[in-house]
């Protein structure tokens, strides 16, 4: 799948990884364990990507403002996901449950 991502989504990528101090290799496994606040901030980026993602999906029902909404409260790198497209949140929303779900490993 992530050969199939754009130049711009794998730089999104590397931003959110800066952005909640994330340490992973090119193959986006962890390199070591998240603090407590990475994994909260991933939780919560997860979030607001599956809100935004479900929101533009019914967009046609949906005021603006929701979807403007959502926006003002992402992070600047979330946002350049969200703006990406649906293969971009989609990818990330994965790649921060795989995260996690490494995390765990470590424990």
């Amino acid at each position: 799948m992530r050969n199939l991502l754009s130049a711009d989504c794998k730089v999104h990528t590397r931003n959110l990884q800066k952005f909640i101090a994330i340490d992973s290799d090119k193959q986006g496994q962890l390199t070591r364990p998240l603090s407590a606040n990475a994994m909260k901030a991933l939780y919560q980026a997860q979030q607001r990507l599956m809100t935004y993602k479900e929101l533009k999906l019914h967009e046609e029902m949906i005021a603006l403002s929701e979807i403007e909404s959502v926006l003002i409260h992402m992070s600047e790198p979330e946002r350049e996901i969200a703006l990406c497209g649906e293969v971009c949140i989609d990818f990330h929303i994965r790649l921060i449950d795989a995260w996690l779900e490494q995390h765990s490993a470590f424990a």
